[in-house]
């Protein structure tokens, strides 16, 4: 393989991680846990969160806030593993420096 086509192949990866880079910033996911539901994007931005009225009393102050930290962590690690899914895919494994 000449360096003409090397240099193809990386243009076109290039092109190819900052189109799936586009479209996993701006997929949205969403977890549920036991009446809370968040939602965030794939910058790690919270879009929304939504509490079920009935957990919205004194005494669930301590659940709410373990679930809000479940379900943020859950949705974070979601983002990240389709990442790593996805430009895994396209460098085939290679171990490039700043792409994951």
């Amino acid at each position: 393989m000449n360096i003409q086509q090397l240099m193809k192949q990386a243009q076109s990866m290039q092109s190819d991680m900052e189109k799936i880079e586009r479209e996993l910033n701006e997929k949205q996911t969403t977890v549920k846990n036991q009446g809370l539901a968040i939602t965030m994007n794939g910058k790690h931005e919270l879009v929304s969160v939504a509490i079920d009225p009935s957990l919205l009393t004194p005494e669930n102050k301590e659940i709410i806030e373990d679930l809000m930290l479940l379900s943020i962590n859950q949705a974070t690690k979601a983002i990240q593993d389709e990442r790593a899914d996805k430009l895994g895919a396209l460098t085939k494994g290679l171990n490039l420096p700043g792409f994951m």
